[in-house]
C-alpha cells in the first residue's frame, strides 16, 4: 500500500495531474482491435423502406467499401458504394452467404465456400467504384446474412460484408 501513502502526501492539484497524465488518452474506437468486423446496421427510411450494411471485410485479398441491400420501390437492390474497391480476378461474383461472418469459414489456405451456403447474385461488373445490383425477386434475403466478393473459378472468397 506504498501507493496510498504517497497519494496523501499529493496536494489536490498534484494528484489530479498525476490522475489525468496517468490515463490513456486514446479514443473508444482505438481499443478495438483492427481485423474486428465493422459493425452492420439496419435502418428503415421515412418511407418505411428497410436498408441493410456493411463494410467490406478482407479474406483473401484486399477488399473495402460499403455494401447495401434495401428494396426501392417493389425492387431489392444491392449497391456497392463508391469507395468500393478489390483486387481483380478470373472469375469475380457477388454472392449472399447464409454466414455473417465469412473470415472463420472461408478461411486459408483455400478461402473457400460451400455451394449450399451461398447463392451467386451476378459476374462483379467493376473491381472499383459505385454499382448496383438487382436482386432476383425470388431470393429470400432473410436467409443471407452476407454479401461477398468471390472467385467462382478458384473458389476464393475475397472479401465480405455483414448484412444485418
Amino acid at each position: 500500500m506504498k501507493i496510498k501513502t504517497s497519494i496523501t502526501k499529493l496536494s489536490p492539484i498534484a494528484l489530479i495531474a498525476t490522475l489525468l497524465i496517468s490515463c490513456e488518452s486514446k479514443p473508444p474506437e482505438a481499443n478495438v482491435a483492427s481485423n474486428a468486423s465493422p459493425t452492420p446496421a439496419a435502418t428503415v427510411n421515412n418511407k418505411g423502406e428497410a436498408s441493410r450494411s456493411g463494410k467490406f471485410v478482407s479474406v483473401s485479398n484486399p477488399t473495402s467499401g460499403q455494401a447495401t441491400l434495401s428494396t426501392k420501390g417493389d425492387k431489392n437492390i444491392l449497391e456497392l458504394d463508391e469507395n468500393f474497391k478489390t483486387d481483380g480476378g478470373p472469375d469475380l461474383r457477388i454472392v449472399f452467404h447464409k454466414a455473417p461472418d465469412l473470415s472463420s469459414i472461408a478461411a486459408p489456405p483455400s478461402f473457400g465456400i460451400d455451394a449450399a451456403d451461398y447463392i451467386v447474385i451476378e459476374k462483379l461488373k467493376s473491381t472499383s467504384g459505385k454499382q448496383v445490383y438487382e436482386i432476383p425477386k425470388e431470393t429470400k434475403l432473410t436467409s443471407f446474412k452476407s454479401v461477398a466478393v468471390w472467385c467462382a473459378k478458384m473458389n476464393k472468397t475475397y472479401g465480405f460484408a455483414i448484412l444485418p
